[in-house]
């Protein structure tokens, strides 16, 4: 893999590599899954936010923004920190 894994990833390899059985396997596949729709949602996030602040004329160290803008920020903040 050329980007580096997030840990649902290296979760995943270790599950099908360690134990192979049916369960791990489908296991693997979950966090895969999961992994994948996390990545898109928070794309999508970052979309909404980007818009809010070019609609608006905001930009990220403004603090005049509602709590809803505030909560998405520091949720993409978060995320970005545990990749």
């Amino acid at each position: 893999m050329s980007e580096k894994q997030t840990e649902a990833q290296r979760l995943a390899d270790e599950l099908v590599q360690a134990q192979g059985y049916p369960l791990s396997i489908k296991a693997a596949q979950e966090l895969r899954r999961l992994d994948e729709v996390n990545e898109e949602l928070l794309e999508a996030l970052k979309a909404m936010v980007a818009l809010d602040e070019d609609q608006h004329q905001r930009f990220p160290g403004d603090e005049d923004v509602c709590q809803e803008v505030q909560q998405a920020r520091a949720a993409i903040a978060k995320a970005e920190a545990t990749k």
